[in-house]
């Protein structure tokens, strides 16, 4: 099962790395652009819908836990002509959805439009995310909440010397002051 899974995954995506694993069951509704990166792995109940002008990306060396959503795409809200049931229209204002590279998402976890998950990221368990998360931090919680960094700095400084980091040090403690991590 896991075999088709994979290959159905790979077939619908735009662009798609090597080393992909995805566990069955998914189900999948992409319509607009999905790249994934090497070394890709999903837990069994993945379900991913997007729309028309959706953009997502996911890096190299990324986990999906099991039951993991990911919804890119909204409806457009400000029709006054009918209840919103009956729109069918997709609204080309959705923000892109952007896991980078070595990321781990833990069962359960929602992520939606506009949500840009930096480089390291451990998402917990039921977490739903919409929003920036800066690299190499634990967020959690609904809405997915900043609530620690996984290293001190000079584990941090060895963790990017070891990946090849596409963050400098020096940029990611600047994020951390502006996000107040």
């Amino acid at each position: 099962m896991t075999f088709f899974s994979t290959f159905h995954f790979k077939r619908n995506a735009t662009c798609a790395g090597d080393k992909i694993k995805v566990v069955s069951p998914v189900s999948l509704n992409v319509k607009g652009r999905l790249d994934v990166g090497d070394c890709f792995f999903c837990g069994p109940n993945l379900y991913y819908s997007s729309n028309d002008y959706s953009v997502v990306k996911i890096g190299d060396s990324v986990m999906l836990g099991p039951f993991v959503k990911v919804i890119s795409g909204n409806h457009t809200l400000d029709s006054v002509a009918k209840h919103m049931r009956y729109i069918h229209e997709d609204d080309p204002k959705t923000k892109p959805i952007i896991i980078e590279d070595g990321v781990w998402i833990g069962s359960g976890a929602t992520i939606l439009s506009g949500a840009h998950i930096s480089e390291g990221v451990v998402i917990g368990s039921g977490a739903v995310v919409s929003s920036h998360i800066p690299p190499y931090c634990i967020a959690v919680g609904v809405p997915a909440k900043k609530i620690r960094r996984r290293f001190t700095d000079d584990s941090l400084k060895i963790m990017l010397e070891n990946v090849c980091s596409a963050y400098s040090f020096e940029s990611i403690i600047n994020q951390y002051k502006k996000y107040s991590v």
